[in-house]
């Protein structure tokens, strides 16, 4: 589903702690954007060596999914996830079908599934160490985005509460993938 909201906040995110991490610690090269999931499918279809990062937003691994959107891979078992890289929060969505829903968007990456634990460890070290650059809090903070430090497993973790707490609040409003598009 995406929207321009991911894509701004792809933008801001995706220069100063991607590239960082991608061309100068890891030599691993950047895929470009592609309407319709593209780059998403591109990552999910990917050689697991480690050399293809995948730039995620919560609307695509968790929304969607929650959704029940059909999208060209299983964002739950196509990828690793390797960490969190930013986190926009949204002022609570109000009304009287889903009172005082958080609707944030947050960006991670992610590598195709089957990528070895050695090389999540290695990725995930060096995306906390890009995201601990002042050069690149910096740069975020001026964007009105908030940094997410931490481990592969509790960012995992929260794409699979995000995925649970949007489907709740889908099945309590009565949403589904046809009545939102």
């Amino acid at each position: 589903m995406g929207n321009d909201d991911d894509t701004r906040a792809a933008r801001l995110a995706w220069p100063p702690a991607l590239s960082f991490v991608a061309e100068q610690r890891l030599r691993a090269s950047l895929g470009e954007s592609h309407p319709q999931h593209g780059l998403a499918r591109h990552g999910a279809q990917a050689n697991p060596g480690g050399y293809t990062l995948t730039f995620g937003t919560s609307s695509t691994l968790a929304v969607n999914p929650a959704l029940g959107v059909k999208m060209p891979f299983e964002p739950h078992s196509d990828f690793v996830p390797i960490g969190m890289m930013v986190y926009v929060p949204y002022v609570l969505v109000a009304n009287a079908t889903l009172p005082g829903f958080d609707c944030n968007t947050w960006f991670g990456l992610w590598v195709p599934a089957g990528t070895s634990q050695q090389i999540v460890a290695k990725v995930d070290a060096e995306l906390n160490r890009a995201l601990a650059d002042p050069r690149v809090i910096e740069r975020l903070l001026a964007q009105g985005v908030e940094l997410r430090l931490g481990t592969a497993k509790a960012f995992w973790d929260s794409v699979l509460a995000e995925t649970e707490r949007w489907r709740m609040g889908a099945q309590s409003a009565g949403l589904t993938a046809s009545r939102v598009r």
